[in-house]
């Protein structure tokens, strides 16, 4: 596997905020550049919510830091930053961040002791995922764009900015991913609805009434790739609250919002998946919103 590339990026470019409750950091201090900067909520990237499980249940503390694709490297989050002293480093894309953790010694690898069987499941159940997250996909950032775009994603930032980054993020996002995997938005809504639901069945008995979900002691990549799927749909809808600013007057509005309704109705057919997912919060997220 090629080392990932490493970049430096400007200091100004991210907000931090220290994870409460982690282990003394080492001289390298290690954090995730994601889109909220509240350490206590979660994020709605999948990506994000599997990375920061995949720190988490290896035993690797991390500090939370913010900022918006456009800034990143290679224009997507989440990223890890790594500083030691004067010494800046940043490794795009979840996946291979973590792997470049363990290769240094910093990060527990998770699939230790899985045999060759239990490897391939995981890896089937990462693909099924994948697919999933093209319905994420469709629902979040075409269905309901304005939503996204104006109280979930992007809300704090100014009008003018917010109509910029927003067309950025549904371009990038919505088009790449669902347009050249095949998967087109102009399939009668029924389609949709039926590969989405069979797709989340496949999840569901995959999971059962297990703790992790190969059946181990301790969590392994396929529960963090769950668990991260999971927390976007169930941490969704959540109350946010925003400034709605217009010419006539400045208010703060708390809201409810519904943001995958669809894809959390879906999950929530199969009520083992929030017990999942309830369990692993308990367990490794005590402080953080409860699904239930």
């Amino acid at each position: 596997m090629e080392k990932p590339e490493t970049e430096k990026v400007a200091a100004d470019s991210v907000s931090a905020a220290p994870l409460p409750k982690t282990s003394p950091l080492t001289s390298t201090t290690l954090t995730v550049v994601r889109f909220y900067p509240e350490p206590e909520r979660w994020d709605f990237s999948p990506w994000v919510n599997r990375l920061e499980a995949l720190l988490t249940f290896s035993g690797c503390p991390y500090e939370i830091a913010s900022t918006l694709p456009p800034l990143a490297p290679r224009g997507r989050l989440p990223v890890l930053r790594l500083r030691e002293g004067s010494k800046k480093e940043i490794i795009p894309d979840s996946l291979f961040g973590y792997n470049e953790l363990v290769k240094r010694g910093m990060a527990r690898e998770l699939d230790v002791g899985l045999t060759p069987e239990d490897l391939a499941k995981s890896r089937t159940i990462q693909s099924l995922l994948e697919e999933i997250f093209l319905f994420w996909v469709k629902e979040g950032w075409v269905e309901q764009y304005y939503t996204a775009r104006d109280k979930v994603v992007l809300y704090s930032l100014p009008w003018p900015a917010r109509l910029a980054a927003g067309y950025y993020m549904k371009q990038r996002v919505s088009a790449s991913r669902c347009e050249l995997s095949g998967f087109s938005f102009k399939r009668p809504e029924s389609e949709v609805d039926e590969v989405r639901q069979t797709a989340v069945d496949a999840l569901a008995i995959w999971v059962g009434e297990k703790r992790y979900v190969l059946g181990g002691d301790s969590p392994t990549r396929a529960d963090a790739a769950i668990f991260g799927f999971l927390v976007s749909a169930y941490a969704h809808p959540q109350s946010v609250l925003y400034l709605n600013l217009t010419r006539i007057a400045s208010s703060l509005v708390l809201t409810i919002l519904s943001w995958l309704p669809k894809l959390a109705a879906a999950m929530k057919t199969h009520s083992n998946l929030q017990r999942y997912a309830e369990g692993l919060r308990k367990t490794w997220y005590p402080d953080r919103p409860s699904f239930v």
